[in-house]
């Protein structure tokens, strides 16, 4: 079988699911509802921090650093290296210098701060939904890499 056959054979799926108005609250799953309809009130400039700056989180910062209104605001990492090749990149595009986040809780400080709207997760996957759940908390928007969590109870921590 392959990709069509097998989304041909199980789209009905879905519009069956909501047909039957199946959604996690019916079923006592989440405390809340849906976030259908949910939406933010528009910013003039995305300020990004990332955290992790491996090959990963490297590359797309550089990505995130060059669409118009986009800047990135902060960098964190373990490694002092990576901050300040990230630091060179961005003055090479004539970008602001971004906060400098060092050491294995920085992210706290850097979820916490003013000047960050997104928190962009591209750490090991083992700290994923540590740092992904520390942003949500502090009420910032969170791009998290693949797996965002390991475990059921984080899944619906980030969904709650």
């Amino acid at each position: 079988m392959n990709r069509r056959e097998f989304l041909r054979g199980t789209a009905w799926m879905g519009a069956a699911a909501v047909a039957a108005g199946c959604n996690a609250t019916r079923f006592g799953f989440g405390r809340g509802g849906t976030m259908q309809g949910f939406r933010c009130a528009p910013l003039k400039r995305v300020r990004i921090g990332v955290a992790g700056l491996g090959g990963r989180g490297t590359a797309a910062m550089k990505r995130l650093a060059q669409i118009p209104g986009c800047t990135i605001t902060g960098l964190c990492d373990v490694r002092p290296d990576r901050i300040a090749d990230c630091q060179a990149f961005l003055a090479g595009i004539k970008a602001p210098k971004a906060g400098e986040y060092l050491g294995p809780e920085a992210y706290k400080a850097m979820c916490d701060a003013d000047d960050v709207d997104v928190v962009y997760v591209a750490t090991g996957w083992q700290q994923h939904a540590l740092i992904g759940l520390r942003a949500a908390d502090s009420g910032k928007h969170t791009f998290v890499e693949v797996p965002s969590a390991m475990t059921l109870d984080d899944c619906w921590n980030f969904v709650e």
